[in-house]
């Protein structure tokens, strides 16, 4: 589909490798993958309001860009904190 639209073929194959393997993360290769992987836990996280230790789990174990990491630490902050001991 990509190449019908005159996408490079090693774009098209690392499109299709992050596809096969977005939930897959022992194997980040990448900056970009790792920015998609980021970006997947984050979003999860917003999503399904996931419990305190398991932010700082991801924080510890997942996120590896320092601007990610530190956005993290703010947000269990005002989340596990700020908000749930007023």
């Amino acid at each position: 589909m990509l190449e019908s639209l005159g996408v490079g073929r090693n774009l098209v194959r690392r499109v299709s490798y992050f596809i096969a393997h977005h939930h897959t993360y022992t194997e980040i290769d990448a900056k970009n993958y790792q920015i998609l992987t980021e970006a997947d836990f984050f979003a999860n996280v917003l999503e399904d309001k996931t419990p305190c230790e398991g932010i700082e789990a991801m924080r510890n174990n997942i996120f590896k860009r320092l601007q990610v990491q530190r956005f993290c630490a703010i947000y269990t902050y005002r989340i596990c904190f700020c908000e749930r001991n007023q």
